[in-house]
């Protein structure tokens, strides 16, 4: 009915406190009625903020890589890394999808694929820079601190390499964690909604910078160099990068053959942590996750050369960062 109609048969006779507590209850009838009659749009909680946020760390990491890289002295050279190709190639995707043909979850996933390797390499680069701050090695302490929880590093060493069929499965479980990311930021907001992402993204982030802030100020080298092992394992190009950079010898950083130089905490060990954690409660996808990323953390000691007190820190800083982020309750993820 018309809320005039209704109006207009109220008793005015009525003195004015029930006539306007009248009035009161028949507009909230009648506006009850137009909803309705009309449902509400539904309304989008646009999470832009988040991701703007993400772009500006991005940034500012790149400004601060660009005014070091200057007070050095120091160029960038070999840019042909595929991860510039797909950066690209992710941004043009984004603002399509998000501007030219909108498709809001597309353009969050194509979004969030480019803040990943955007910052991968921005990051990559500062931990370059890091090294040339020369702060005194600390292998021997992460060596002992190994054997003062009994654990012996040689002898695990040498029992993987002495297992050929596990040492290739190891392997390759140590150059996953790219492709596990790039899987689960496809899929998780088909099962679990963009949210999840959001969240992955932001542990992967804060985790990332913690790690590389600590390891700024207490660098190790390798567990291989300590041991005196080098020469029993296949790629050692990180070695090469480290040692050239402490010395000064590097003054040009090629950006295509960018490896990881960080050991203590192993950022290796956090991701397969994100990873597992990002698949959480994901029928399949959860299993697959913890099965590879399982294998991962396992073969960071003898395939990546850290000590055993360096997995347990990535995964201590991994557990500071989700339990913080959860506090804040930011990002909010089911």
């Amino acid at each position: 009915m018309p809320l005039l109609g209704v109006c207009c048969e109220l008793n005015w006779r009525e003195p004015l406190e029930a006539r306007t507590r009248s009035f009161t209850e028949v507009k909230a009838i009648s506006m009850h009625s137009v909803d309705a009659e009309f449902p509400a749009a539904p309304v989008v909680v646009s999470k832009d903020g988040e991701a703007y946020a993400i772009w500006i760390i991005i940034a500012m990491i790149a400004a601060v890589d660009a005014v070091w890289l200057r007070r050095l002295g120091f160029g960038v050279v070999k840019l042909q890394n595929p991860m510039v190709f797909f950066i690209g190639l992710f941004s043009c995707l984004y603002l399509f999808y998000a501007f030219v043909r909108p498709n809001h979850q597309i353009a969050a996933v194509q979004q969030s694929l480019a803040q990943v390797l955007s910052f991968s390499v921005v990051l990559g680069l500062f931990s370059y820079l890091t090294v040339t701050l020369r702060f005194p090695l600390i292998d021997r302490y992460l060596a002992h601190a190994d054997a003062a929880v009994g654990v012996n590093w040689l002898s695990w060493f040498f029992w993987i390499s002495g297992h050929p069929y596990l040492n290739f499965t190891l392997a390759v479980a140590y150059c996953s964690p790219m492709l596990v990311l790039f899987v689960l930021v496809v899929a998780l907001p088909v099962f679990v909604g963009i949210e999840r992402v959001r969240e992955l993204i932001w542990v992967y982030v804060v985790t990332a910078l913690i790690v590389t802030a600590i390891s700024s100020i207490a660098p190790a080298e390798s567990a291989w160099i300590y041991f005196g092992v080098p020469d029993r394992v296949l790629d050692v190009n990180h070695l090469a990068h480290f040692a050239a950079l402490r010395s000064g010898r590097m003054t040009e950083i090629p950006i295509a053959e960018m490896t990881g130089l960080v050991t203590f905490p192993s950022f290796h060990a956090a991701v397969g942590l994100i990873l597992i954690y990002a698949a959480r409660g994901v029928r399949y996808l959860f299993p697959l996750s913890f099965a590879i990323n399982g294998l991962m953390i396992l073969s960071t000691p003898s395939i990546g050369g850290h000590y055993f007190v360096d997995v347990a820190a990535g995964l201590a800083v991994v557990l500071f960062v989700i339990i913080g982020l959860r506090l804040a309750e930011f990002p909010r993820s089911p």
